[in-house]
């Protein structure tokens, strides 16, 4: 007869059932005092011990069961063929079925069977225990032992009342509570296939625990009821599979509590997870697959961590999560993540990973109950990809963020204590990277995506939807609830291709130095914030490039008070913004252009800089319609440091482009179409300034100016070469000591009251315009006309190139206030090299380089003040000095 070995550390054939008492006060991480009397309620007992122990052998053994076997003369007596009957089973080969009646207490019996396989099972010798399919009463715990497949299909075993203990757990107490049983090697290959385990009403014992073991299985099993805080507790497994199976129905929560139905623990702490070893071993190759999760308080997760200890290979996939009142899903300190294909309805929260938190009552640095430090090494890559999960969140009273997804690391500026272990958290950035969270469908009573201290992750695809909000929830009262939310210090994420729609707040939200790699193809509907909000001292180091936002119920885009944008706002679609569409205010600085951007029916303006805010590059080509304000503004003390250039600006209730209270333009206003604005196409006022001209644009419909300049602003170069069209009262009015440091001159104004105003204050030369079909077909300086046409121009009667000089004489004309002049090295007077302004028929220009040629012209004037309308320019004459 083959001999069978069980080595029971620490047990031998005299030990007795010893009882383990464990304090009343509740434990720290939500273990209470009943974790720690269920697991003290697994001390082996006489009626417990497997039916045949070593024959000889009584010393304390290593390992649970010897992998060997002890021959003897009878060795082959049992076969895989023979069959061996006993009052609590029948074996036939590797498979033992349990002698039990439906309705009756099946404890002993079965019990017997998994001793039994445990004492016969080897490595390459797997027996499995089979319970006939009925419903069957559990009295006591049972204890599975290596290479043993338990097959419970069609099996229901439920708890008796009184039973304070596990439903099912590895082996016996006195082995898993001592050093044999670390890392991996406790047990291995254990499997649990089918069967609904029901715990007793008011049980507060966890009914499945498992501890430091390999290659476990639980395939198409069923756990539910009872109080505990935990339907299944794992600690230290690796090759560990769940496929299939169903937690349901634990008991409500009646404090905000860490209760996960599948936990996943670290081994560190007695009060943390009583009556292991606890050497610090964590999770490893686990795959979660194929579940059903309703009911219950969290569905998997672990609510502990071990400082700088991470669980690694985690596979969450094709789950269901019905009615969760916290977190779906919270991966604390996991490494290596594939999160796809879950669907959860009518959650507290979805998916939380994160790399530290809040509470260091949950954060741990020593084993070996605190008498040894843990020395690991701080990761931020987490490595994991959450993809394709559909997920709807809603407010629970349990539930500390409404989310459908989370990632969350943790600075700790200063160290903190973690009283219940005396240990010392050390202070360090304990941020979280490498999170890539792609096209998962997410509907949403909270937040839909929040990031907190996150860095360098990916955000691409995903749907998010908002859904009812709860009038209970603090947060949804304030009305602070985003699409996605970006804080703490999360840099260098990437936004791409996501879909927001009807979120509370913003869209997008960036606060506490937040910043973006970049923000790129988002679509954003009908937010009650803005479509992209960039806060205080928040940045994209990249574009926000290629969104399309409709109907905000305030700003499209907006760049706070000291946020910067390190590339272009460019080629966004932007409409119905009850604010503006593109806001920069307050210190805000834009790096590269604002460009190719739609913004169309914003309730104020359509691209607005102002209080100081910075574009270094240029506002171009952008289309901006149906402004209820001012189509393009720049507003106090703001500046661009580039152009104004190519936009199209449409039907502007006030102004086409306005820059207004010491704001400034260092390039050019060119090259714009700006059409029925209502009062002026393109208006400079209150010491606003363009370093260059206003050039090139084409104006249109005003209701009132087609250009003008008021209040001491200033354009330094020319006012040349627009067109201005059907503007009801002037084309170009210049007022209130402004400044044209060049010239009014090449524009072509028509169908208007008056082409060209300005006021004898004004420092402004207007010359050569173009006029048709005006109402008063003149150029204008206020209380003096002058129509152009009668204001002749002069000729020259000598000119002479000697002595390093030139002198020249023309003839006199009546009716001008004088002559102006030009010199030139080039012949196109593209640069003017002196200039004199005289009432005499003579003038000298002097210190001439000798053998270079100049060209000469002269044009006369009239003046009022400070404000001159020259005529148009006489012939040019060539002159070589001598």
């Amino acid at each position: 007869m083959r001999k069978k070995i069980v080595n029971l550390l620490a047990f031998t054939l005299t030990m007795t059932l010893t009882t383990i008492s464990v304090g009343g006060t509740e434990l720290s991480d939500g273990m209470t005092q009943a974790d720690a009397q269920c697991a003290a309620s697994l001390s082996v007992s006489a009626d417990t011990v497997p039916d045949q122990l070593p024959d000889t052998d009584t010393s304390i053994q290593t390992d649970f069961y010897s992998d060997t076997e002890t021959e003897t003369e009878d060795e082959n007596t049992i076969t895989p063929e023979a069959e061996t009957s006993t009052d609590a089973f029948t074996i036939s080969g590797k498979t033992l079925t349990v002698n039990a009646l439906d309705g009756t207490d099946i404890a002993t019996s079965l019990q017997a069977a998994l001793s039994e396989a445990g004492s016969l099972a080897s490595e390459n010798q797997i027996y499995t225990v089979m319970v006939p399919a009925g419903n069957y009463h559990l009295t006591s715990s049972l204890r599975i032992y290596s290479n043993t497949s338990l097959s419970l299909y069609g099996v229901t075993l439920t708890q008796g009342a009184s039973t304070k203990a596990n439903m099912l757990t590895l082996g016996d107490a006195s082995y898993v509570n001592s050093p044999a049983c670390s890392g991996y090697t406790g047990f291995t290959n254990i499997s649990v296939l089918g069967g609904t385990f029901q715990a007793a009403k008011g049980h507060d014992c966890s009914p499945f625990r498992l501890t430091h073991a390999s290659n476990i299985t639980l395939k198409d099993v069923t756990v539910c009821g009872g109080e505990a805080d935990h339907l299944v507790e794992t600690v230290a497994l690796k090759n560990f599979l769940v496929d299939g199976c169903t937690f349901r129905d634990m008991s409500p929560s009646v404090r905000t509590a860490t209760r996960e139905a599948l936990q996943l623990d670290i081994a560190v702490y007695q009060e943390l997870y009583p009556d292991i070893y606890h050497d610090g071993t964590m999770m490893q190759d686990v795959t979660i697959q194929n579940c059903t999760f309703s009911n219950v308080s969290r569905g998997i997760g672990t609510h502990s961590a071990l400082v700088n200890a991470y669980h690694e290979n985690i596979k969450i996939l094709n789950n269901t999560f019905t009615d969760i009142e916290q977190q779906c899903i919270l991966c604390l300190n996991y490494y290596n993540v594939e999160i796809a294909g879950n669907t959860m309805l009518r959650c507290g929260g979805g998916i939380l990973t994160e790399y530290s938190k809040e509470n260091p009552a949950t954060l741990h640095t020593t084993i070996q109950n605190g008498t040894v430090p843990y020395t690991g090494t701080l990761r931020h890559d987490a490595k994991t990809v959450i993809r394709n999960n559909t997920i709807q969140t809603r407010y629970t009273p349990f539930c500390v963020s409404v989310a459908g997804i989370e990632a969350a690391g943790r600075n700790i500026t200063e160290p903190e204590k973690n009283a219940s272990t005396n240990s010392t958290i050390p202070a360090a950035d304990y941020y979280i990277s490498g999170v890539e969270i792609a096209d998962n469908t997410i509907t949403t009573g909270g937040y839909g995506i929040v990031l907190q201290d996150a860095k360098d992750c990916t955000i691409t695809g995903n749907k998010i939807t908002a859904e009812t909000y709860s009038n209970k929830d603090s947060i949804a009262k304030s009305r602070r609830y985003s699409g996605i939310h970006s804080g703490q210090a999360s840099t260098g994420n990437i936004f791409r291709n996501n879909t927001i729609s009807g979120v509370q707040s913003n869209g997008f939200f960036f606060q506490n130095g937040s910043s973006a790699a970049e923000i790129t193809g988002n679509t954003i509907l009908s937010c009650g914030g803005d479509g992209i909000n960039l806060n205080e001292t928040c940045s994209v180091k990249g574009s926000i490039a290629d969104n399309t936002i409709t109907g905000s119920a305030e700003h499209g885009i907006v760049i706070h008070d000291g946020a910067k944008v390190g590339g272009d706002i460019t080629a966004n679609n932007i409409s119905s913004a009850k604010l503006n569409g593109i806001y920069l205010y307050g210190k805000a600085v834009c790096a590269g252009s604002i460009a190719d951007n739609t913004v169309a029916g914003s309730v104020q303006n359509g691209i607005n800089l102002s209080d100081s805010a910075v574009l270094k590059g240029s506002i171009l080509n952008n289309t901006v319609s149906s402004s209820q304000k001012t189509g393009i503004q720049i507003i106090n003390q703001s500046s661009v440091n580039g152009n104004i250039e190519g936009n199209t600006v449409t039907d502007s209730t006030v102004n086409g482009i306005c820059i207004i209270n010491s704001a400034s333009v260092n390039g050019s206003v060119t090259g714009n179409t700006v059409s029925s604005s209502g009062k002026t196409g393109i208006q400079l006022i209150n010491k606003a300034v363009v370093d260059g001209g206003l050039l090139s644009n084409t104006i249109t419909g005003s209701k009132l100016n087609g250009i003008s300049l008021m209040t001491s602003a200033h354009v330094k170069q020319d006012i040349a070469s627009n067109t201005i069209k059907n503007a009801k009262k002037y084309g170009v009015y210049v007022y209130g000591k402004s400044i044209v440091g060049g010239n009014i001159t090449g524009n072509t104004i028509s169908s208007t009251d008056t082409p060209v105003v300005a006021a004898p204050t004004c420092s402004v030369n207007i010359r050569k315009n173009t006029f048709k079909k005006n109402k008063n077909n003149i150029s204008r300086i206020i209380t003096t006309s002058v129509l152009v046409k009668s204001l002749k121009n002069t000729a020259f009667t000598s000119a002479s190139g000697k002595g390093r000089k030139i002198t020249l004489k023309w003839k006199d004309v009546k009716n001008v206030d004088g002559y102006c002049i030009e010199l030139s090295s080039q012949s196109d007077f593209s640069k003017i090299t002196k200039t004199i302004k005289t009432t005499s028929t003579k003038g000298i220009f002097k210190n001439l380089k000798k053998g270079q040629t100049y060209y000469v012209r002269i044009s006369t004037y009239r003046k009022s003040g400070k404000a001159y309308i020259y005529s148009n320019y006489s012939k040019v004459k060539k002159i070589k000095v001598s």
